[in-house]
């Protein structure tokens, strides 16, 4: 071998050094990276949503919320997205607004086994439970997905240009996932007051449908309700339906037992002009009020002799039955009726 073609030799192992390790450091990925993963694969490997991203192996839905702040501190996916702030930020909107999806990416491998667990749980158990189709557990894996970035651009906040307004912004078509917003109530004290006033902008937002997210998110910050409770009190009046609806429901299922609020949900309740539906979520406040809402016995049986309507019939009929329970002394307040 001559010494040209020595050098020649030695020049095309060094750049398939070079290739194979700037492959693995992700040189040549279309989005940032830390560590030798992207943003994606990072939001992919989040340990605070384990939870959500194991239903697509194991059909179970998971409801855990509870995170310390040295959990959500300490995890590697969070810290890496915090380190690479802003440029992070653009690739967490695009997943938070990609569509649900059959496919997302996955390995081949990782689809062939969700694939044949299926057709072995079809085999193994033909008259048990199943776990959902693939493709909706799949689905589960991007849910997980869209809540380790909403819980990123909470972590990184409005100096990142992120924070609660631009999620807000950005999912006005759809629900933020809340559990993001559970998670980082207890584990990013850090960004306590900056999601508080961000919620609270929300409620004052002049755009109707973002306005209604905030509202809804009140429910995952309850140590922050009171701040809330007037503007939440006049929304339960306002001529939109569906703002209505979401404001009452904040209102009893978080201070169920507050006077004005029992007020409220039977003065709701007691109006026929109401439709059906918002006074059905009356009635399922007043069984959450447990001993106080007593008095409301009358109207919810009154309830069930003038109104035909299946849902309202529903949670009127379990209010009453509660509350009559309640009256005679054989049970406590519901704790967890429709929370």
């Amino acid at each position: 071998m001559t010494s040209w073609q020595k050098l020649l030799l030695i020049a095309a192992a060094l750049i398939l050094i070079v290739l194979v390790f700037g492959w693995n450091r992700r040189w040549f990925a279309d989005e940032p990276a830390y560590k030798g993963k992207t943003v994606t694969e990072w939001l992919d490997s989040m340990a605070l949503v384990d939870g959500r991203r194991k239903m697509d192996r194991t059909g179970e839905s998971s409801f855990e919320t509870a995170k310390s702040s040295l959990e959500v501190t300490n995890d590697p996916a969070l810290r890496a997205l915090v380190v690479m702030g802003a440029k992070a930020v653009p690739v967490l909107e695009k997943r938070l607004s990609e569509p649900l999806q059959q496919d997302l990416g996955l390995a081949p491998w990782d689809k062939l086994q969700l694939e044949a667990e299926n057709e072995w749980q079809k085999i193994s158990q033909p008259n048990g439970a199943r776990a959902p189709a693939p493709w909706k557990r799949i689905n589960s894996y991007q849910d997980a997905r869209n809540t380790a970035a909403a819980l990123g651009m909470l972590a990184l906040g409005t100096n990142k240009g992120a924070g609660v307004t631009r999620l807000l912004d950005m999912q006005i078509q759809r629900d933020p996932p809340f559990l993001a917003f559970l998670i980082a109530n207890r584990g990013l004290p850090e960004k306590h007051e900056e999601i508080v006033a961000g919620i609270t902008e929300g409620l004052h937002n002049t755009n109707a449908m973002l306005r209604l997210k905030a509202v809804k998110l009140t429910r995952t910050f309850r140590g922050d309700f009171q701040k809330w409770r007037s503007t939440l009190l006049e929304m339960a009046h306002d001529p939109e339906e569906e703002s209505r609806e979401a404001a009452l429901w904040a209102l009893v299922t978080t201070i169920p037992k507050d006077d004005e609020i029992i007020r409220l949900a039977e003065q709701t309740l007691e109006s026929t002009n109401n439709p059906p539906h918002l006074r059905a979520f009356a009635a399922a406040g007043l069984q959450l009020a447990g001993e106080k809402a007593t008095r409301a016995l009358p109207l919810l049986r009154q309830v069930l002799k003038d109104n035909t309507n299946s849902f309202l019939q529903s949670e009127a009929r379990r209010a009453m039955r509660n509350l009559e329970k309640i009256a005679s002394g054989q049970t406590n307040a519901p704790t967890n009726a429709h929370q």
